[in-house]
């Protein structure tokens, strides 16, 4: 999840400044377990803390603008499994807007422009999770004698 380096293999952000700072503390996907980013015009700086994990169910944090702007947002990842066997990942965003953003949701359909940055970054976890899923089957799947 966010709060540990393994973030980085899958965050949209990531691509658009590569001298952005980033310190991870505490033990990754625990409650507590913080990310600090301080970087340039596209991504600012903030912390996103984890408030709440259920393995293997959902991961629940809080997120904290210092720049462009100050806000907060909270921000969940649902894992259900499906009726075929595959799991569905939710990423829910929620937070107050202030007047600016308020302001700027009546000009610029914001949902559609955050979804289409949160696209990328969900083709990324599918990739790394297909990816895990098949070196745990490989992992578990005894050798051919000879």
């Amino acid at each position: 999840m966010p709060t540990s380096d393994k973030g980085s293999r899958w965050s949209t952000w990531d691509k658009y400044e590569d001298d952005e700072q980033r310190i991870f503390t505490g033990p990754p996907a625990t409650i507590g377990s913080t990310f600090l980013w301080n970087g340039g015009f596209w991504t600012g700086a903030g912390t996103v803390t984890i408030i709440d994990a259920q393995p293997n169910k959902s991961v629940k944090m809080r997120a904290k603008f210092k720049r462009p702007y100050r806000s907060s947002i909270d921000i969940e990842f649902k894992l259900q499994p499906s009726s075929d066997g595959t799991t569905e990942l939710d990423w829910i965003v929620s937070g107050a807007l202030n007047f600016r953003a308020k302001a700027f949701h009546l000009l610029v359909n914001a949902d559609k422009m955050i979804g289409k940055a949160f696209e990328p970054s969900l083709a990324k976890i599918k990739a790394i999770a297909e990816g895990e899923e098949k070196k745990s089957a490989a992992a578990a799947t005894p050798a051919a004698g000879p």
